[in-house]
């Protein structure tokens, strides 16, 4: 009997970078759908249940944190699984004010400002109930510094 392989689907309107990807995954073993199009990702995700989505927060064919809001508040996708993954030519970060941004840092850090930000959208953390987050960076010794940040204050 063969064993079921893991579904990805992939959400990204650049079709070099989601070609790129789609054959390094199909390589390693995974099935492997694209999509760039909001309605049809939806569809793909409530029929075919992929393991795991891939998104390009920075697609410009539709809003992507509206797509987010759709999958965690529908019963049938709320669990679905969603890595951000975005490769933006010639940016060198991502920050606010933009129509959906509702907070953001830019280096240097202002801890208190982030202290304050992770209160806000991830709790109240405390040693007994240590709340997680997910650093990504591209600076091995910012993200170490923030790791520390976030370990003191029981994240």
């Amino acid at each position: 009997m063969d064993e079921l392989k893991q579904q990805i689907l992939i959400i990204d309107e650049d079709t070099s970078h989601s070609l790129d990807l789609l054959q390094f995954l199909q390589g390693c073993g995974y099935l492997v759908r694209t999509t760039s199009d909001k309605t049809e990702a939806i569809s793909i995700i409530q029929s075919w249940n992929p393991d795991l989505v891939i998104l390009d927060i920075l697609i410009r064919s539709f809003n992507a944190m509206d797509l987010l809001n759709e999958i965690k508040n529908n019963p049938a996708t709320e669990k679905q699984k969603v890595l951000i993954l975005s490769q933006p030519s010639g940016i060198d970060h991502v920050a606010g004010p933009a129509p959906r941004v509702s907070g953001y840092l830019t280096k240097p850090v202002d801890f208190e400002s982030l202290r304050e930000l992770l209160r806000i959208y991830a709790g109240v953390s405390n040693p007994d109930a240590k709340i997680p987050v997910m650093i990504a960076d591209d600076d091995p010794e910012f993200a170490e510094l923030l790791k520390i940040f976030l370990e003191t204050n029981y994240y």
